[in-house]
């Protein structure tokens, strides 16, 4: 739920006001999908000696400046933010605003932060939408998988899949420090797979994935198929999906799970959890074999 302030120039008519505060809800509901009933703003006016909005900053020639904040809870993608700050200037063009007057500032907080009468924390017993908590992802994460470490610090879904992908680069290109730093240094981060049975803490996960590393092969998964489940406020992250791949001369087929929790202080989002299985049992001894004679 969005909490929006709207500020406009003295010298805009009454009736414009309302149709701005109008337009600027559409672009909400239409861009990142709130309901049409969630609508809570605030309209004021701004004096000509009360702005001081740069005429020229990062080229954009500004004039009478409606300016636009929006509080909300966190986890939209930075492409629903895209395209949100593109829809606001689109439906105020529509109603006489420039599109280079168009100025929005953009807060995110948690579920616990908001309190919409009676004084209760509302939203901490109201589930979110479902569209914030589960979605299909098109991206298949491969050899083209990028080190995205650096954006894992992004609280958002965003940041959790930059560190998704930041493992699959690491895992992909044998890079040990670089799996080490995607893994939450934490004695109960779990792996469990058919090479390494169940695994707690991060060094022996590493341990194992240097004895794959070790071998005269290369190997190579992607992950695809992928289902997101995102808890937003909750900083947790799970994905779930199938890698195929191969080591060597066997074809791998592997259901996967991959959990992350957001831990500012250990530099954002990192992987706590991993479940694979190989349902071919063939397949698995095979690959059991070539990994254990390490």
């Amino acid at each position: 739920m969005p909490f929006v302030r709207i500020s406009v120039p003295a010298t805009t008519p009454a009736a414009a006001r309302g149709t701005i505060a109008d337009a600027v809800h559409r672009a909400l509901v239409d861009s990142i999908g709130i309901p049409d009933g969630d609508r809570f703003q605030l309209l004021s006016e701004h004096a000509r000696d009360q702005r001081f909005f740069d005429e020229s900053y990062l080229g954009v020639a500004r004039r009478e400046v409606v300016a636009i904040e929006i509080t909300l809870v966190r986890g939209r993608t930075i492409e629903q933010k895209r395209a949100l700050y593109q829809r606001l200037a689109e439906v105020l063009a529509r109603v006489g605003v420039r599109k280079e007057d168009v100025f929005v500032v953009l807060s995110e907080n948690g579920r616990a932060d908001w309190s919409v009468g009676e004084g209760k924390a509302q939203l901490l017993d109201t589930a979110p939408p479902a569209s914030s908590l589960l979605a299909r992802c098109a991206k298949v994460y491969g050899r083209g998988a990028r080190d995205r470490l650096a954006e894992a610090a992004e609280p958002g879904v965003d940041g959790a899949r930059a560190a998704l992908e930041t493992f699959y680069r690491a895992f992909n290109e044998g890079d040990l420090e670089l799996l080490r730093a995607v893994w939450l240094d934490d004695p109960l981060v779990q792996l469990n797979n058919p090479l390494g049975g169940i695994l707690y803490g991060r060094e022996k996960i590493v341990e194992l994935y240097s004895r794959v590393f070790a071998g005269p092969v290369r190997p190579w998964v992607q992950f695809e198929d992928v289902v997101e489940i995102y808890g937003g406020a909750d900083g947790a992250a799970v994905f779930a999906g199938r890698e195929r791949g191969s080591y060597g001369e066997i074809d791998l087929r592997i259901r996967t799970t991959r959990c992350f929790v957001f831990v500012g202080s250990a530099g954002g989002w990192r992987q706590l959890h991993h479940h694979g299985s190989i349902d071919d049992p063939e397949q698995l001894a095979r690959y059991q074999r070539a990994v254990t004679r390490l």
